[in-house]
């Protein structure tokens, strides 16, 4: 399991697209971690699911994990040093927020709003 392939995967769905690449890399990295270290997507096999949808007016980008943890995606309520990575998401997007399906895997999304040219398109990626 590698961040930097999510990151890099990220910016070229992105690239054309208007959304800073620099604030979208930096949450996509901040949930896939938490993924990875929180859940069955961190263990020998596991799995991360990234999903980048662009829009005429924004990009949304979803990290889905593997599940395997009853806890929820929160943002701490005090001054840890551990447990940041949310509270960027909160500052840096205009709109996020968490599901979780039948499986008990969590997806993780954030939206940016876009001003490049690019047409809307979808894609996902199992990394």
């Amino acid at each position: 399991m590698n961040v930097r392939e999510i990151r890099a995967h990220l910016r070229r769905e992105l690239a054309g697209t208007g959304v800073d690449p620099a604030d979208a890399d930096l949450m996509a990295a901040e949930i896939a971690t938490n993924a990875i270290l929180h859940t069955a997507s961190g263990r020998p096999g596991g799995r991360v699911w990234l999903t980048v949808i662009v829009s005429p007016e924004r990009a949304r980008i979803e990290i889905t994990d593997q599940g395997g943890t009853p806890k929820e995606p929160q943002i701490p309520h005090s001054a840890s040093l551990n447990g940041r990575g949310l509270l960027i998401v909160q500052e840096l997007a205009d709109r996020w927020g968490w599901t979780r399906d039948a499986s008990g895997r969590t997806t993780v999304w954030f939206e940016l709003p876009r001003t490049g040219e690019t047409p809307p398109r979808n894609s996902r990626t199992s990394i």
